[in-house]
């Protein structure tokens, strides 16, 4: 076999081997101009290649400056879910960078969910500062885990409206919302808490008037207050 074989064999092989791990791994092409983009490797994107979420590039080196990157359309393909129930809620003005940061940086969501409260807080400042004096971000604070923080309430991709009647915070739906965690047997028997509280509610005069229609109706949040809940 000719040498000038060999060397065609050999670099099929190479371009083989090379092509699908273009955009991954610390010795890419892309980090040699892009060093800082190494932090995708501590996040949960890191076994994606470059090109998987950079769908703007195909050619390297590439243009400069790049266009923006086309967010969420981006994000779509692996979060399809995310997107569908995004575009049903409130934040549909909003890009995933907005709540989630940057695709290189995003953690895994045991260290993204301690973050909620603040990154909402970003938009939601004076509901931030009503959270934060709770009970609910105390005992979160001090590790237990069962304590709803903002997307235990109002939805992670769908938020909706409190106007809206299927939102979990609309008026006739609170007591359901609450009692999802104050009438949830593990969670009663794990910390003493009163059990049966939506029964109790549904059959006093107030929960009588929220069944009949009346939306000015006491709930749970009358009494208690919403965020900063003592």
């Amino acid at each position: 076999m000719s040498k000038h074989r060999y060397a065609l064999i050999f670099g099929f092989l190479l371009l083989l081997f090379w092509a699908p791990l273009w955009g991954k791994g610390p010795k890419t092409p892309c980090v040699e101009c892009h060093p800082d983009a190494q932090t995708v490797h501590a996040s949960v994107h890191a076994d994606l290649a470059c090109s998987d979420c950079h769908i703007n590039v195909d050619t390297s080196p590439h243009p400069v400056p790049l266009p923006p990157l086309p967010t969420p359309k981006m994000c779509i393909p692996c979060h399809k879910e995310a997107f569908t129930k995004l575009a049903q809620g409130v934040h549909l003005d909003l890009t995933c960078e907005d709540c989630h940061g940057s695709g290189h940086t995003i953690p895994f969501p045991a260290l993204f969910k301690p973050k909620v409260p603040e990154t909402c807080g970003d938009c939601h400042a004076d509901e931030y500062r009503h959270y934060a004096q709770s009970i609910h971000w105390e005992a979160y604070r001090g590790g237990n885990d069962d304590a709803p923080l903002c997307t235990d309430c109002h939805g992670v991709h769908r938020i909706l409206s409190p106007q809206d009647t299927i939102s979990p915070v609309y008026p006739a739906n609170i007591p359901h919302t609450c009692t999802g965690c104050h009438d949830d047997v593990r969670i009663t028997s794990r910390y003493g808490l009163p059990p049966g509280r939506l029964q109790t509610y549904m059959s006093s005069y107030h929960g009588i008037a929220l069944r009949s229609g009346i939306l000015t109706a006491a709930t749970c949040v009358s009494c208690h207050n919403a965020h900063d809940i003592l």
